[in-house]
């Protein structure tokens, strides 16, 4: 499980950004990550380069720990691994393609680490976190008792920064 023990528990949150993709889920890892700071945990975001990522980070005054664009996922799991080598720790997951981390999953579960992943979709295959936050609208049948994953599902789980509430999203222009 996790560490209580702030001395003692790292937090490592995994998240992209870039143009093509919008900088939500860095938003939310920012968010997390504030969040964990503020209680004293031991946070790292790690993120892949990106010029555009970069500069939103560095709006929010976050140093993450950089790995390059074509960082293959061996590489990136050795080097996560390798973060979490003198202590436990959780790991959060905000990423597209989070279902290509079930090895890592695997792997830092067998070193005392917990796993979250945070998405929305209605996929129902099992994922091997610990921890699933699925954000999905769509109500999904209920048929994770085979799972690994304690499955947290629905808009409620789903975590935004506070300011998107205010956020006022300009009707469409009538085209002719």
């Amino acid at each position: 499980g996790i560490v209580t023990n702030r001395g003692e528990c790292k937090l490592l949150i995994r998240a992209d950004g870039c143009k093509s993709m919008g900088m939500g889920h860095l938003s939310r890892a920012s968010l997390i990550a504030s969040v964990f700071r503020g209680r004293g945990y031991d946070v790292k975001l790690v993120v892949k380069e990106d010029n555009d990522a970069r500069r939103f980070l560095d709006s929010r005054q976050i140093s993450p720990v950089y790995i390059a664009a074509d960082t293959t996922l061996s590489v990136e799991f050795d080097l996560i691994e390798d973060l979490f080598t003198e202590t436990r720790g959780v790991l959060i997951l905000d990423s597209l393609c989070h279902r290509d981390y079930a090895n890592l999953f695997g792997r830092l579960r067998a070193k005392l680490c917990t796993t979250a992943v945070i998405f929305d979709d209605d996929d129902v295959e099992c994922i091997n976190a610990d921890i699933a936050l699925n954000g999905s609208l769509i109500p999904l049948p209920n048929n994770y008792a085979k799972c690994v994953c304690q499955y947290l599902i629905g808009p409620d789980y789903f975590i935004m920064d506070p300011s998107y509430r205010d956020v006022v999203v300009s009707p469409p222009k009538d085209t002719i």
